[in-house]
């Protein structure tokens, strides 16, 4: 999804009409070229600007892996090899994620909240992502500290809430 340019990495685009005008993509899009940069990039990710289950006004998103490409190092006979993973953010509720093994809800484990800051910084989230890919979640997970931008941001998405 980046693209390198003389060197640098440019951020994901993604068009308008796919939430690239949403106030929580460039944080998105960092977050995602952070988990690209060590090597562990969705296999894609989408914006929402309401909740799919209800319809109510709602930011977020979803970072997705097919099954078994959330670790390039996993061997084909791991535990973890047929699952999905899929990890949500939310304006509200911060960050989380669900391991799954088919695409009905029965095939689905319990989501899971990362015990993050709701808006923490990219390159930090990447390294915690990375530990819940490896299923090393067990007290070892470094926490990520507070994105720079986080009031910028939030400050787009409280002129967002007031503009619905």
């Amino acid at each position: 999804m980046t693209t390198a340019t003389e060197g640098k990495t440019s951020m994901p685009k993604i068009p308008e009409e796919y939430g690239g005008h949403l106030p929580h993509h460039d944080y998105i899009a960092q977050v995602v070229t952070a988990l690209e940069a060590i090597g562990r990039g969705p296999d894609g990710w989408r914006l929402e600007e309401a909740d799919p289950a209800t319809g109510a006004p709602a930011l977020q998103a979803a970072l997705g892996w097919g099954a078994g490409n959330h670790n390039p190092h996993g061997g084909p006979d791991a535990s973890d090899a047929d699952l999905l993973l899929t990890v949500n953010w939310d304006a509200a509720g911060g960050w989380s994620y669900i391991w799954e093994q088919g695409p009905g809800p029965a095939d689905s484990f319990p989501p899971m909240d990362l015990d993050v800051p709701a808006v923490s910084d990219p390159a930090d989230l990447a390294q915690s992502l990375r530990y819940v890919m490896d299923g090393e979640t067990g007290g070892r997970m470094p926490h990520p500290a507070r994105w720079d931008d986080a009031e910028r941001m939030r400050e787009a998405v409280r002129a967002w809430q007031a503009g619905r």
